[in-house]
C-alpha cells in the first residue's frame, strides 16, 4: 500500500463539497496544515477519505474528516495544536481503531461518528484515547454519535467503562 503526506501552510480542504472521496489510499495518510484548517465543518465540509490509517495535525483551526469505510488513528495521532479547535471524524461504516490519540487543544471538541450499526470504537492498549487540555468526559450517543467536550474522563478505558456500565 501507497503512503501519503501532505503538508500545507494553509488550510487543506476539497474544491467542492460534496462526499466524493477526495484521498485514497490502502496505506497511511498523514496531513499536516501549518497556519489553517483541515476540512471545513458542516455536513458536506468535512475531507472525504478511504484510507487505511490517518495522522493529522494542524496548529490554526479544527480537523473536519469523513472516512467512507473502517479507519485507524496511528503515527502521531489526530491533534489540533492551537486555540480550541475542534476535531469531527466521521464513519460511512466500519469501526475506528485508536492506535494513537485523538487530542483536541483547549476547550476544542472531539465529535467522532461512527454512522454503521454495529461499528465499534476500539483502542490497542490503556495509554490510547481521547484527550484535550484537561481531558474529555463522554456526555452522550445518540445513534452511532459520541460527543465528547473538555473537562472529566481521562483514559480510553474509564471512557470505554462509562459506555458498558450504562453511565453515558
Amino acid at each position: 500500500a501507497n503512503n501519503i503526506t501532505l503538508t500545507s501552510t494553509s488550510t487543506i480542504d476539497e474544491a467542492a463539497d460534496d462526499t466524493t472521496a477526495d484521498i485514497t489510499t490502502a496505506g497511511t495518510l498523514a496531513l499536516t496544515a501549518v497556519g489553517g484548517a483541515i476540512g471545513a465543518a458542516g455536513a458536506t465540509g468535512a475531507l472525504d477519505l478511504v484510507v487505511g490509517t490517518l495522522q493529522a495535525t494542524t496548529n490554526a483551526g479544527g480537523i473536519f474528516l469523513r472516512e467512507s469505510s473502517g479507519l485507524i488513528i496511528g503515527g502521531n495521532g489526530v491533534q489540533t495544536t492551537g486555540g480550541n479547535a475542534a476535531i469531527e471524524i466521521t464513519l460511512a461504516a466500519g469501526n475506528l481503531t485508536l492506535n494513537e490519540d485523538i487530542t483536541a487543544a483547549g476547550s476544542g471538541d472531539v465529535t467522532l461518528v461512527l454512522s454503521a450499526a454495529d461499528a465499534q470504537l476500539i483502542t490497542d492498549n490503556a495509554n490510547d484515547g481521547l484527550t484535550g487540555s484537561s481531558t474529555l468526559p463522554f456526555i452522550g450517543m445518540s445513534g452511532g454519535v459520541f460527543g465528547l467536550e473538555d473537562s472529566q474522563i481521562g483514559s480510553m478505558d474509564e471512557f470505554a467503562e462509562s459506555l458498558l456500565c450504562g453511565h453515558a
